[in-house]
């Protein structure tokens, strides 16, 4: 729960038809795709035990 002072993003990752995103350019390999499922994941991590 956020107590007002976590703010932002520790991470985040792009998935298209199941494949990691690692360079924007890797983009075109999927143009061409009829289909494409996109996935994006963003996360917060804590180092805290509450």
């Amino acid at each position: 729960m956020d107590s007002g002072s976590n703010y932002g993003i520790d991470g985040g990752a792009i998935l298209i038809n199941g494949n990691l995103l690692s360079n924007p350019s890797d983009i075109e390999l999927y143009s061409k795709s009829r289909k494409r499922e996109v996935i994006i994941v963003f996360n917060q991590s804590k180092t805290s035990a509450s």
